[in-house]
């Protein structure tokens, strides 16, 4: 359901694509400016306090940080992300060299690019699995298996073949 506004159509905030009685986020007071300010009548003249406004202000943070505990946490938090990356990068150059080491180059000293390293994995396998369909497509077509041998009819003339004989570790009675 939509928000309802309590101001009749035409007043208030200018509408830019939301529903009308929604009003444009306010800059926070980090960013440069107080609450409303530049807004027009609208949230001016709706008598919000200054109190009121930090409360929105810092509602999803917490409690507010000073600039040196920020400054040590977006260090922290680009250290990590530095740590994440050069790892992943160490990951990707081990898993090309693994590549590298099994595909077939000729000049031995010359080590592949990553890109050409990928391109030619690329046409490695597909050359082979084209070696593999002419290969299949040559082959002659295989004789059908030969038909069960002939059941002898057992001791008392059933076309069904005759039982195994039991196990040497166990004695016949019959």
């Amino acid at each position: 359901m939509a928000p309802q506004s309590q101001c009749p159509p035409g007043e208030g905030q200018p509408y830019f694509g939301g529903p009308p009685a929604a009003a444009p986020a306010a800059p926070s007071p980090a960013a440069g400016g107080p609450a409303g300010a530049g807004a027009g009548a609208g949230a001016g003249s709706r008598g919000a306090s200054p109190a009121r406004r930090k409360g929105k202000a810092r509602r999803g943070r917490g409690k507010a940080r000073s600039e040196g505990l920020l400054g040590k946490q977006k260090r922290s938090r680009r250290m990590k992300a530095n740590d994440r990356e050069r790892n992943r990068m160490h990951h990707l150059n081990s898993a090309l060299d693994a590549l590298r080491s099994v595909l077939p180059t000729f000049p031995d000293d010359a080590k592949l690019t990553k890109i050409e390293t990928l391109r030619f994995a690329h046409n490695y396998i597909w050359a082979l699995t084209q070696s593999l369909r002419l290969a299949e497509q040559s082959l002659p077509e295989p004789p059908p298996p030969p038909p069960p041998p002939a059941a002898s009819p057992g001791p008392w003339g059933s076309p069904c073949p005759a039982a195994p004989a039991p196990p040497a570790a166990f004695p016949a009675f019959l």
